[in-house]
């Protein structure tokens, strides 16, 4: 017999909840109360049949199979993944990430057309002083905006909170909050993917920048955060002009606001992607730069040619 691979539901996402910065005076500061979002994680284990774990299941030996769990069977790709690529093409929602790591102090939140706004909680009107401080906000609110749901792709977005840092003008709030130069210690959403075909593959983020203080974000690769060295070297870091648009552009070292091609290198090739060496399944990573930032939806693609528009193509999903 041929044993197959059984692919379970997609995990759950965050629940939407106004956002609403609730608290009390607590001598010159206002502190506010602190709750914390579960994210329910389904049990993908079979329920258990009660039979014996030592007794012999008739046929157990045509069940047999060679196939390491993590590689695809004649059923199809691997169950650890949510999405796949096809033909040099991936695409995902924001929304549907695998897992949000680093969030202690700010976090990647649901905002959703027609849902209660989510409830963001944070200590308001508390000076961060140009330190390290992570409860720090100078503002007497969270977010600063209120940008409609609808607008976006499947009317969702997600926005890195509460948005301490507003513009260029204030000091930053320390290496990991506010600003996150460092993008292993940023606030990181990860996107499980099975590739059949190995390359290069620009990174398009449909997002909304707001300002010089709100529009960077890192993209990252199976724990890694590769760099583009063809030209004015950097990290893999997308930068956002105002408005909800679709971007490719890389912050280099010296370019802040997208890298030029040469004779040599190519306008795609000096800005973000990221190389899939080998098939099978790889994580895809964003790591908030900057609080405040919205993003809403991930293309990947080996065609250089290609640059999207619109927020009409579907989710590359198993």
């Amino acid at each position: 017999m041929r044993s197959t691979l059984l692919r379970p539901a997609p995990l759950g996402l965050l629940l939407a909840g106004t956002v609403a910065c609730t608290g009390e005076a607590v001598g010159h500061d206002l502190v506010a109360d602190m709750t914390t979002v579960d994210m329910a994680v389904p049990d993908l284990r079979a329920p258990d049949s009660g039979a014996d774990d030592g007794a012999e299941d008739a046929g157990a030996e045509d069940m047999a199979t060679d196939a390491p769990a993590d590689m695809a069977t004649d059923a199809g790709p691997p169950i650890e993944a949510e999405f796949r690529e096809l033909d040099g093409l991936v695409v995902f929602e924001a929304e549907s990430f695998f897992t949000q790591v680093r969030d202690e102090w700010t976090r990647w939140i649901r905002f959703e057309d027609g849902a209660p706004d989510p409830e963001v909680t944070c200590r308001t009107e508390v000076s961060c002083g140009g330190g390290n401080a992570p409860d720090c906000n100078e503002y007497p609110n969270c977010d600063g905006d209120a940008i409609d749901p609808a607008d976006a792709s499947g009317a969702v977005y997600l926005e890195a909170l509460p948005d301490r840092r507003r513009t260029d003008d204030e000091p930053g709030t320390g290496g990991a909050i506010g600003v996150v130069n460092d993008p292993t210690r940023a606030p990181t959403l990860s996107y499980r993917v099975f590739f059949e075909t190995p390359g290069r593959y620009y990174v398009w983020v449909h997002a909304r920048g707001q300002g010089p203080a709100a529009n960077g974000l890192h993209v990252g690769l199976d724990g890694d955060w590769p760099r583009n060295d063809l030209v004015d070297p950097s990290t893999m870091r997308l930068q956002f002009r105002n408005g909800w648009r679709w971007t490719q552009t890389r912050r280099g070292g010296r370019q802040h606001t997208g890298v030029s091609g040469t004779d040599e290198v190519s306008e795609r090739d000096a800005n973000v992607w990221l190389q899939i060496d080998t098939p099978g399944v790889h994580t895809i990573e964003l790591g908030m730069r900057e609080d405040g930032l919205e993003i809403d939806k991930v293309l990947l693609t080996t065609d250089p040619e290609l640059e999207p528009s619109g927020l009409d193509q579907p989710e590359t999903r198993l």
